[in-house]
């Protein structure tokens, strides 16, 4: 069962688990330095324990600690932090309080028509749904089985009181969303084939568990390459043309 699941999840695993230049935050004079599993569990003990605005501000300023040489100063204002936290606790608050992914879905669609990207890198909900569903599945998986970077951080994602994943999204997880769909054309890519399939990468793995055992001589190949992204294409000349203001 173990060796099965963990076939599968290799088809799972987004593309950002495998060989994102962002696969650790930090430049490589911190990395000596830095202790990147507790930072991993720092994150997810916060996120875990939202239950004041005090609370969510903690977790809010930790990540952007995390990322602070990263983030241009306006990113990383005051005001910004605050309305970031504010949205934080009002999704953990109650289901009312989640972020829509239909929002999402419109907020990442006027900034790709805003820098004039592709029409291929405009989502739907149900993609951002399923974004979500591979994050959380896989994060999760691999999580409890010790593998545990801030990339697979469980509790950032809004879930039901049964453990599956929420409709809507909490603060800290749609921006983790948002910066995949600027990151990792791949994963949105791979989403929208499963959406045409009408599977979420929860249903495959929980397929794939029921299947029989595959047989020895199986291999599941992980290949890196060159990938071509086109919203960060469309984001550079964008800045060429208005600068890094507009």
């Amino acid at each position: 069962m173990r060796r099965r699941s963990l076939l599968v999840l290799a088809s799972l695993l987004p593309a950002a688990f495998i060989y994102s230049r962002f696969g650790r935050a930090g430049t490589p004079e911190q990395s000596r330095s830095t202790d990147y599993l507790q930072l991993a569990l720092q994150l997810n003990e916060l996120a875990a324990n939202v239950e004041t605005l005090h609370d969510a501000r903690r977790l809010v300023d930790f990540v952007a600690t995390i990322f602070e040489k990263e983030l241009p100063p306006a990113w990383a204002s005051k005001p910004l932090l605050d309305r970031i936290a504010q949205a934080e606790y009002l999704a953990v608050s109650g289901e009312q309080g989640l972020i829509p992914e239909r929002r999402l879905a419109e907020a990442w669609n006027a900034y790709v028509g805003a820098i004039h990207a592709p029409e291929e890198s405009r989502v739907a909900a149900a993609e951002i749904h399923n974004l979500r569903d591979s994050f959380f599945t896989t994060g999760r998986l691999l999580w409890d089985r010790g593998n545990r970077n801030i990339w697979l951080v469980p509790s950032i994602y809004a879930a039901r009181p049964d453990g599956k994943l929420a409709v809507g999204c909490r603060a800290i997880e749609a921006i983790r969303v948002l910066w995949d769909l600027a990151n990792m054309p791949d994963n949105l890519k791979t989403a929208r084939d499963r959406v045409q399939k009408g599977l979420l990468a929860s249903e495959e793995l929980a397929q794939a568990e029921r299947r029989p055992e595959p047989s020895s001589r199986n291999q599941v190949v992980i290949g890196g390459g060159v990938i071509t992204n086109p919203v960060e294409t469309a984001a550079r000349d964008y800045i060429h043309s208005n600068g890094m203001l507009a």
